[in-house]
């Protein structure tokens, strides 16, 4: 249970205990329930719109879904997809890169990108939106792109030596494992067989980010993994998109 509460505290805003202070092990050993604490965040998206989407018409529901995304996780992997984009298309080399995505000012690139971001997050809502599934999506949505960090972690691994995510140096592939497990049993629990052909795309997703830039940096930071985990949700929006795309 406290490897749980750990996991609600660091990925989310939802107010838990001012006394819980993890240390890098302990945040390690909370990395299986980030798929669980996605679940949370997305059933919270998900009473979101089914409470106001009587009074508000769809356009207004995909931006309020948007804000609520961004208010109940602090923003937080929004911010890393930021100086990602900033880093790997800032920096000449390696080195700069990495100097780039430490700054805490935002450039020209992360701002495009993070505009982007959101207007594909918007339109691709927009379009599902008034859908049967989509209560469910908002469900997944979350809950996979956490889910995806957590796979990257043993496979590729942190770059730096100190940093916020320098936890992530101890998740192994137990840690992989088990919550790869738990996603599984919400997905195919929610969409039996289309659960799974889910979690296989968003792995195969979650393989090609981060080969791409691992190449470019030599590994992972906080900020890259914050980046899988934001581009992960806008591909199984986009996927829910291309098979439900029908009337």
């Amino acid at each position: 249970m406290k490897n749980f509460i750990t996991a609600l505290q660091f990925l989310t805003n939802i107010p838990v205990s001012k006394d819980l202070k993890p240390g890098e092990k302990t945040l390690a050993e909370s990395t299986p329930y980030f798929p669980a604490v996605g679940i949370i965040v997305g059933c919270f998206l998900a009473g979101i719109y089914i409470f106001f989407s009587k009074v508000f018409p769809a356009t207004v529901m995909s931006a309020v879904v948007i804000a609520s995304l961004i208010w109940v996780t602090r923003g937080f992997h929004l911010d890393g997809f930021m100086d990602t984009v900033d880093g790997l298309f800032g920096g000449a080399n390696k080195d700069e890169a990495l100097k780039i995505m430490k700054d805490t000012r935002i450039g020209s690139f992360g701002v495009i990108a993070v505009v982007s971001l959101l207007l594909l997050k918007f339109t691709l809502l927009l379009e599902l939106t008034g859908k049967e599934i989509f209560p469910l999506i908002l469900v997944l949505m979350p809950a996979l792109g956490r889910w995806s960090m957590v796979c990257a972690m043993p496979f590729y691994p942190y770059q730096r030596e100190k940093g916020t995510a320098s936890f992530t140096k101890f998740v192994g592939k137990n840690e992989a494992l088990i919550s790869s497990a738990i996603m599984l049993i919400f997905a195919v629990g929610l969409l039996r067989v289309g659960g799974l052909v889910l979690i296989l795309y968003t792995f195969i997703f979650m393989l090609l980010i981060s080969t791409y830039i691992s190449s470019k940096i030599g590994g992972m930071t906080g900020d890259t993994y914050g980046a899988v985990n934001e581009i992960t949700e806008v591909l199984v929006l986009a996927l829910f998109f291309i098979i439900h795309s029908g009337p």
